[in-house]
């Protein structure tokens, strides 16, 4: 589909299940953008099996919207699956695949069409995320959002982008590429580290919101991922070492960009404890892959995360290094530092055991 053959400037998929609960405000939240509705978007509402009332809330927006909204019933099949069959159906420039129970801010599509008119050499626009109702903080990756600009991935590889619900993307940038539907966990990373990587740019928007429901319920995928084989199996396997190798195909190794965002990743793994319901064997496919991910990964990256304790970050460098990195500590201001930064802070109070 060529430029002046869309239909509408944006279109957006919504997979759904079971958020009968929230869907109306999702759904308004795109209605009632500054950039006009009726002219400008399309939404996509893709049932996804579905066993409660949304049904029902999707018709009544669709007989309210018949030229901008399409509803689409299927047999459950996951959220990748929902999204691939809706962008089947897409007619807008720009896509967006919103979480059923997220919201936008009123106006961000207008500025993200600016941005998108304005650099031709973006393919995705990643958007400021903000949490609500079980929290009102924001994403750890928040650092990069402090004003909208556009990034070179090479120069700035922490702004990595790894959701799709806060990012638009040119519908001919996505092309044939779709979601892996074996993925559960990191399904939209792989997605757009695909995209990204054809141009290696990332537009950024700052001056306005996405807004990421922290369910008060705690039942998201993302919320009860560390209980299922797939987090320690699939993920690493058919995510990680996926864009590991499309990197290496691409620029001849695994750039600082995929591998802050597997270091990024595994900074949320290591603060986990693994349930008693995985078994040995998982725990020991995941041990094994976890090294030969972060035999590829440099010090310095490692170094940079923020949220990983100093006994795991030791752990990782040994990966890395293939040795006892405590062997080059060293001692300046009251802090033990590995290459010139510091890693373990001794005016902190905590009491830190480490064991080789």
């Amino acid at each position: 589909m060529t430029k002046n053959n869309y239909k509408y400037k944006f279109s957006v998929v919504i997979p759904i299940y079971n958020v009968e609960n929230y869907l109306e405000e999702t759904i308004d939240s795109v209605i009632k953008q500054n950039i006009g509705f009726k002219k400008n978007i399309q939404i996509i509402l893709v049932n996804d099996g579905s066993p409660d009332n949304s049904e029902k809330i999707c018709l009544k927006y669709q007989e309210k919207y018949p030229n901008n909204i399409v509803y689409i019933k299927q047999k459950n099949g996951g959220v990748s699956s929902a999204r691939n069959n809706g962008l089947e159906h897409a007619e807008g420039e720009f896509i967006n695949f919103l979480d059923s129970d997220d919201k936008w801010e009123k106006d961000v599509f207008k500025k993200a069409l600016k941005m998108f008119e304005e650099h031709n050499e973006i393919d995705v626009i990643g958007v400021r995320q903000k949490y609500f109702e079980a929290s009102n903080n924001y994403p750890s990756l928040d650092f990069k959002f402090d004003h909208d600009k556009v990034v070179d991935i090479f120069e700035n590889y922490d702004h990595i982008q790894l959701s799709v619900t806060s990012a638009f993307i040119r519908s001919s940038a996505i092309g044939d590429i779709r979601f892996d539907t074996r993925v559960k966990y990191s399904e939209d990373a792989k997605f757009l580290f695909e995209i990204i990587f054809k141009q290696c740019k990332l537009g950024i928007i700052a001056s306005s919101l996405h807004l990421y429901r922290k369910r008060l319920s705690e039942n998201s995928a993302i919320q009860t991922k560390n209980a299922n084989d797939d987090w320690y199996l699939v993920t690493p396997e058919l995510c990680y070492k996926y864009v590991y190798n499309l990197s290496k195909e691409k620029f001849g190794r695994v750039i600082e960009y995929v591998q802050y965002y597997v270091a990024y990743d595994y900074q949320w793994r290591s603060r986990e404890r693994i349930p008693d319901n995985i078994s040995e064997d998982t725990r020991k496919k995941y041990m094994k892959t976890t090294k030969e991910l972060f035999s590829e990964i440099n010090n310095k990256i490692i170094m940079m995360q923020k949220n990983i304790s100093s006994e795991y970050k030791i752990m990782y460098l040994n990966m890395i290094n293939k040795k006892d990195v405590r062997e080059d500590f060293n001692f300046l201001d009251n802090k033990i530092t590995y290459c010139g930064e510091p890693i373990i802070n001794l005016q902190n109070k905590n009491i830190i055991n480490l064991t080789t």
